[in-house]
């Protein structure tokens, strides 16, 4: 056999089709015994027995409710306002704070939001101030709603 075949041979075999890759995937999680990995495990076994994916992982919407993935982003994008709110506003009364917010996000979104866009990092002038939690909120993808709804998600924090 020429070396080039066993080089082709080779780079085939590094290459595994996705549903290969997806049943590696599930051996190594069941491997590591980690019981977050489980929901995952049963994911990938309907998959493989030709479930549907976006109802597997969840990231489908059940009739008459709201796509897992949609409410997960959304908690995450308000912990995030919670966290610059006590970060950067923490002396303002609650109304103030969701409007201070509420700003700072309408001037992102006018102004940065579009030259963001392909950066997949938060650059480091923005480290440690509004305009970082903004960039992060913006790479969940979600927006940051009006100041009526970020009253109600500031609400639910004690200061």
């Amino acid at each position: 056999m020429s070396r080039t075949s066993q080089a082709d041979r080779y780079s085939d075999r590094q290459r595994l089709p996705p549903i290969a890759s997806l049943r590696r995937a599930r051996t190594i999680l069941v491997a590591d015994g980690n019981p977050e990995a489980l929901s995952v495990v049963h994911a990938i076994d309907r998959i493989l027995a030709g479930g549907d994916p976006r109802q597997a992982l969840g990231l489908k919407a059940q009739a008459g409710a709201r796509a897992p993935i949609n409410v997960d982003r959304n908690r995450a994008r308000d912990e995030l306002i919670r966290e610059m709110a006590e970060r950067h506003f923490s002396r303002s009364s609650a109304r103030e704070r969701a409007r201070l917010i509420d700003t700072a996000a309408r001037r992102y979104e006018r102004r940065l939001l579009h030259a963001h866009a392909a950066l997949k990092v938060v650059p480091a002038s923005y480290l440690g101030t509004p305009t970082e939690y903004l960039f992060r909120i913006a790479r969940l993808p979600a927006e940051v709603p009006g100041w009526r709804h970020l009253q109600r998600i500031l609400a639910l924090v004690s200061y």
